[in-house]
């Protein structure tokens, strides 16, 4: 709603060509599925609710002008956050769960069940890291030491997305 009342207030949308044409790519996916499935209404409603929820976020820095020290601070709390990962997870394996036939229980800060949950955040966070490297912002030294200890946890809750997502993620990235 504040996005909506920002834009009608300043008559201006401060939005790159490219997520313009990311939004009507979305948009059209949606309609194609949408008329090829034959959905009915409610499961429309129903369907936009999960799928859309974040568009909000999406549209945050069309309204706010997001600082470049602000978004370094978020950026360290995230890698703050998935470094914290690691203790937690080998407590898990460990201790807490030590002797468990499978790594499922090993979830991190995320709670239960949240197991594939916890390699998928990882992931991104080694992507983020592997651009950061590749754009020379961090060094080869510190890349190293912090993609491994980011990939700890994923090699102990024994996901098996992370064989799949990590070599895709990376490639993007370099890409």
């Amino acid at each position: 709603l504040f996005i909506i009342l920002k834009i009608a207030i300043d008559r201006r949308v401060n939005l790159q060509a490219k997520y313009k044409v990311l939004a009507i790519l979305f948009l059209i996916h949606i309609i194609i599925g949408l008329v090829i499935n034959f959905v009915s209404p409610g499961t429309i409603v129903t369907g936009l609710r999960s799928y859309l929820k974040w568009i909000p976020l999406f549209l945050l820095p069309v309204v706010f002008k997001i600082e470049k020290e602000v978004l370094k601070k978020q950026i360290y709390l995230i890698l703050f956050m998935g470094l914290i990962q690691t203790p937690v997870a080998l407590y898990q394996h460990f201790i807490q769960f030590k002797g468990h036939p499978s790594g499922d229980p090993i979830t991190g800060t995320l709670g239960a069940g949240s197991s594939g949950a916890l390699s998928i955040l990882l992931i991104c966070i080694i992507s983020v890291l592997t651009a950061f490297y590749l754009r020379k912002k961090i060094g080869l030294w510190l890349f190293v030491v912090t993609v491994f200890v980011l990939f700890i946890p994923t090699t102990i809750n024994e996901t098996k997305i992370t064989a799949i997502l990590l070599p895709i993620s990376l490639f993007l990235t370099y890409f």
